[in-house]
């Protein structure tokens, strides 16, 4: 796995959502608000990588693993732009930062959504190959 521009740019998106939600979008809101948005980056970005690898024939257990590495990968570069949001001016005090539980709240769901994404995608590929087995033997599956 190596770093494309197209990650990068991915998670730069979705640290810029998090900090435009997170400065407009009342509290309560936020936390529902949120998933959806970190949910619809990732699909957009895994729509032409994991549907390319599912037309590659055995290639699909790349699927998983692809997955976790961008969420691993994003994962440490909204860490660093928030290491240099907490440097900067805004934010100058880092008791302040640590103390909003709204930053606390991405890191999980940047580490989470992009694999479970994935683990849907590959669940719903073995679902489908294994309805086209059984439909060709008897009904008890022999």
């Amino acid at each position: 796995m190596k770093i494309t521009w197209r990650i990068v740019w991915y998670s730069v998106v979705i640290w810029v959502i998090a900090w435009l939600l997170s400065s407009v979008v009342v509290l309560p809101w936020f936390y529902l608000v949120t998933p959806i948005l970190i949910f619809w980056v990732t699909f957009i970005y895994f729509k032409k990588d994991v549907l390319g690898l599912l037309g590659r024939g055995k290639r699909h257990d790349k699927i998983l693993a692809l997955g976790l590495a961008v969420s691993i990968v994003w994962f440490f570069i909204l860490l660093a732009l928030n290491m240099l949001e907490v440097a900067g001016p805004y934010y100058f005090n880092a008791l302040f930062y640590f103390s909003d539980l709204r930053n606390w709240f991405l890191y999980p769901l940047v580490l989470l959504v992009p694999f479970i994404y994935c683990l849907m995608v590959d669940n719903r590929r073995l679902t489908k190959r294994r309805k086209k087995h059984i439909g060709r033997h008897s009904i008890l599956g022999f």
